[in-house]
């Protein structure tokens, strides 16, 4: 669940896999 750290970075490249 890294969803934080996608949320807290820019959400362009970091994308999580739900």
């Amino acid at each position: 669940m890294e969803v934080v750290q996608y949320h807290s970075r820019s959400h362009s490249r970091d994308h999580v896999p739900e």
